[in-house]
């Protein structure tokens, strides 16, 4: 801005006018004796003299050029001034808080509005004079362009137009339209003469001399026009079809005008138009657009002739029946009228079509009339019709007498066929093993195992065939059979049981050769070996066909019934640690004795997770205390139970973050004095954990895991305090149930068991929470459940019965007892004891009349037997005697001759059993 320089030049001139005041003083003698002397005005309290002539007064004038601007345009103002005593200095405000110095300064302002220029005039006599001028900034002028139609024909009249603001108000429009023409003023009006893309420019000037600019795009395109006519002959009653389009110009809408060449006119598109004489005609047509744009199209000639013979139609097929869903082929030909024709159907069943030839398939039986349309190129139209005859569609279904079958068994398959007109020319069979046939009914054989679909096609009157299948599967019998147990004695009852699948299927029958001569027959049986040796039973299987199949059995050794027994069979569970942390693995194994040899484990961890090996490992992954089970079988089919048990101990912590605990327990119902165990989880504080148990019976614990059995029923509070390395504790705490301890025995009748004969056992469980759930391991590889029950052993011998009992609070007791099983004797007695009922009352009665004859011939004991014969038989010769002698209320009395041995004469027994004053027999 030049203002700055102006007022630097503005302080030096004001310097050199305070330097000539400063001066004046040292002069004021002379100076003002000279206005004195002129009578002149005082000059600092001096009069000028009357000599002196007087100054003309200090005036000022400002001008602006130009007068007003729009905002950008720069205004100079010049400042005269006239009077006083040069020289002069000029000082300006500018009425935007900008100033300036000089007579003359130029200066833009930033905003619009009406500002006063002020100039101020200082003489070297500081008389000051001043003068202003008001100055109008306007904003700066904008225009924007226009055309009434951006698209156009050549030779169209465009109006353009400019929308004007700012500057002064008062403008003048320049116009450059692209094409080399200029024009001026808004509205104004040109038209292009030559198709382009053109650019039209106005330019507004207004009264500041402020300019602006602004363009506006046009199109201008010659119109394309095209007409056509359909058909392009025909004959006075053709009715021809106009049609025209039309693109470029001012673009849609266009209107169209025909000329038909016969004299007559029309407009639109398409127009219809028919010729009323015969000859050639050239018809075109005009298209225009909306702003008077046009374009003429002439289209093909149109050749018109002598009307046509009458139209006719002519239906026909060469079938006249068929079956539902069966193809017919129907023909029309039309003749007469004016080609080309149309040809529409109805085939008599709601549906339709169209050409000269088409084929349908009805879906519904019935008579159907057959009706074909044939339309000229004039819209007229001829019927024809025909009718057919449709059937049911065929069918059939495939049978077999036996979808099962083995190889070799002959199968009867049957066709059962329906619909079509009622006769059936044709029975083809495909078996699906590379092998046909034919008829209603066939007989056939496989040979070969497999799944096959025979599939017969059956034709019917009308030539449609339809086809249906019927599935068999051949498949050899496969028979297994089982002898239980496996091995045994002359005396053990062997039951078989044979299964048969395949072939024919059931029902199966099934005959048994047990290897030692004898037979028997039936899916299962019983056999008893007479005779000690091995034998190799076999079962023979025969489906409902006929066809058979037999397997062997593993080989049975049968032993004498005098064989001494077998050691039971018995398991020692083994676990590497007790105390396992949660996700340590351990290992486990169970170790068999006696039984069959040839032992086979299965192992229940208690967490949900089985194994089998009689070696194996685990991982639990939760706290806590789990019940391990060993299940051991032997060849044999024996089994035996054993199990263990495990605390797996928690990982406590990670230190950090808040000191949290809780604690899982084995139960929380318990029976008195049961061991329950208990294990702390926790982590967080700073490590370093201990645990302290309160098991609110006035009892307490250390230790993070813990076992402790309450010896009175009742519900305890158990409270876990757990303490880090910093003394900071955190407690949780679970209540207990302890209830009255589950107990358990049981009864067996008879006992010792019979050999083969039912058994019933008895469960007494007591204390806990009922209901109970009792479940039997019989020693014999068999189990049951059911507090009561009843079993028959099949070998003999000695068992183990285990009875095994849960109460509803989970509590758990087991108890077994030794049986005893022998062979049936004479009264259904063990074998054994009969001998013992049937001998004991002719021993008794041999016995006491022996003794009789001893007392009363006092024979001695007869000689020849042993020591323990003798003594036995003086024990109960003594017995006799002293009953003989006894009598209620007597005293000891002579006990008459002494057996050999005795002493004889009055004598007072230490023994109890020679006291008179004791019961006789002891």
């Amino acid at each position: 801005m030049l203002m700055a320089p102006l007022a630097r030049a503005g302080s030096i001139a004001a310097l050199a006018v305070l330097l000539v005041l400063a001066l004046v003083p040292a002069w004021n003698g002379p100076w003002s004796a000279l206005r004195h002397a002129a009578g002149g005005p005082e000059l600092g309290g001096v009069r000028a003299g009357p000599d002196l002539t007087p100054m003309d007064a200090l005036s000022a004038s400002v001008t602006a050029d130009p007068p007003a601007a729009d905002l950008g345009q720069s205004i100079t103002f010049t400042c005269t001034a006239s009077g006083g005593t040069s020289p002069y200095v000029y000082t300006w405000t500018l009425g935007d808080s900008e100033i300036g110095a000089g007579p003359t300064v130029s200066h833009t302002y930033g905003s619009t509005g009406t500002y006063t220029a002020t100039c101020t005039v200082t003489d070297l006599l500081l008389s000051i004079a001043t003068d202003s001028k008001n100055v109008v900034i306007s904003p700066n002028p904008s225009v924007t362009a226009s055309v009434n139609h951006n698209l156009a024909a050549p030779g169209t009249t465009l109006t353009f137009d400019a929308a004007s603001s700012g500057g002064d108000g008062s403008y003048s429009f320049a116009w450059d339209f692209g094409d080399s023409s200029p024009g001026s003023g808004a509205p104004t009006a040109h038209a292009y003469s030559q198709a382009g893309s053109y650019q039209a420019t106005v330019t507004l000037t207004d009264g500041n001399g402020g300019t602006a600019s602004d363009s506006t795009s046009v199109t201008i395109s010659d119109i394309a026009a095209t007409g056509d006519v359909s058909p392009l002959t025909g004959d006075t009653t053709t009715t021809f079809t106009f049609t025209a389009s039309a693109s470029g110009g001012s673009g849609s809408p266009y209107t169209f005008a025909w000329t038909f060449g016969d004299g007559t006119t029309d407009t639109g598109s398409p127009v219809a138009h028919s010729y009323s004489a015969g000859g050639s005609y050239s018809p075109f047509v005009t298209a225009s657009d909306s702003l008077g744009g046009s374009k003429v199209a002439q289209t093909q000639g149109v050749t018109v002739g002598s009307p046509p013979a009458p139209l006719g139609a002519s239906a026909n097929s060469p079938q006249t029946a068929a079956d539902v869903g069966q193809s017919i082929t129907f023909t029309c030909t039309g003749s007469g009228g004016t080609a080309p024709y149309t040809y529409g159907w109805t085939f008599g069943d709601g549906n339709s079509g169209s050409g000269s030839v088409v084929s349908h398939a009805y879906q519904a039986n019935g008579a159907m009339a057959v009706t074909c349309t044939v339309t000229d190129a004039t819209s007229v139209s001829a019927t024809d019709s025909t009718s057919v005859a449709i059937s049911p569609a065929p069918s059939v279904t495939a049978s077999a007498d036996h979808p099962d079958a083995a190889p070799g068994s002959i199968i009867t398959f049957t066709a059962s066929a329906s619909g079509g007109p009622g006769t059936f020319t044709a029975y083809a069979w495909s078996f699906g093993d590379g092998t046909t046939g034919s008829g209603v009914q066939i007989t056939h054989m496989y040979t070969q195992t497999g799944a096959f679909q025979t599939t017969v096609v059956v034709t019917d009157g009308n030539g449609a065939t339809t086809s249906g299948s019927a599935s068999v599967t051949i498949s050899n019998i496969q028979v297994t059979g089982s002898a239980t147990p496996p091995s045994g004695t002359t005396e053990t009852v062997f039951d078989f049981t044979a299964t048969a699948t395949g072939g024919g299927g059931n029902p199966y029958g099934y005959g048994w050769d047990f290897g030692d001569g004898t037979s028997g027959a039936g899916p299962t049986i019983t056999h008893i070996y007479a005779t000690e040796g091995n034998y190799t039973p076999s079962v023979r299987a025969t489906d409902a066909l006929g066809a058979s199949r037999s397997t062997s059995l593993p080989l049975i050794s049968v032993s004498s019934a005098s064989s001494p027994p077998v050691v039971p069979l018995s398991a020692t569970l083994s676990i590497s640690t007790s105390l396992p942390r949660v996700n340590e693995s351990i290992t486990l194994s169970g170790t068999g004795h006696g039984g069959s040899g040839g032992y086979a484990c299965a192992w229940d961890f208690g967490d949900g997770k089985t194994s089998t090996g009689c070696t194996t490992s685990h991982v639990w992954t939760a706290a806590g205390h789990f019940v391990v089970n060993l299940s051991m079988g032997d060849a044999g089919g024996n089994q035996t139970w054993q199990n263990g048990s495990v605390d797996v101990q928690t990982n406590l912590g990670p230190p950090g973050g808040p000191l949290t605990v809780s604690f899982v327990t084995s139960t929380l119902v318990a029976g008195e004095n049961e061991t329950v165990y208990l294990v702390a989880t926790g982590g967080g504080g700073s490590g370093g954990y201990r645990c302290s148990w309160d098991f609110a019976d006035g009892n307490f614990g250390t230790g993070c895991s813990v076992s402790y059995a309450w010896n009175r029923t009742g519900a305890y509070n158990v409270t876990l305090t757990f303490t880090d390395s910093a003394g900071s504790n955190a407690t949780a705490m679970q209540t207990l149930e302890i209830v009255i301890a589950l107990t358990t025995s049981f009864e067996v009748g008879p006992s010792p068991a019979i050999l083969g004969e039912t058994a019933q056992l008895i469960a007494h469980p007591s204390g806990g929470i009922g209901p109970y759930n009792c479940t039997w391991d019989f020693g014999d590889a068999s189990r049951a459940s059911g507090c009561t029950t009843s079993h028959a052993w099949k070998t003999r011998g000695r068992f183990v019965v285990w009875l095994f009992v849960n109460d509803s609070a989970g509590q758990y007791d087991a108890v077994s007892q030794p049986l005893s099983v022998e062979s049936s004797g004479l009264f259904g007695l063990p074998l054994g004891l009969d001998l013992v009922v049937l001998a004991a009352p002719l021993v008794v009665a041999a016995l006491g009349i022996y003794l009789w004859n001893v007392w009363r011939n006092r024979d001695p004991v007869p000689q020849g037997l042993d020591s323990v014969e003798a003594s036995v038989l003086s024990t109960l010769v003594g017995n006799v005697k002293r009953l003989s002698r006894w009598r209620p209320g007597r005293g000891a009395r002579d006990r008459g001759p002494s057996l050999p041995g005795e002493e004889s004469g009055p004598k007072t027994d230490q023994g109890a059993g020679d006291d008179d004053h004791q019961d006789p027999i002891q």
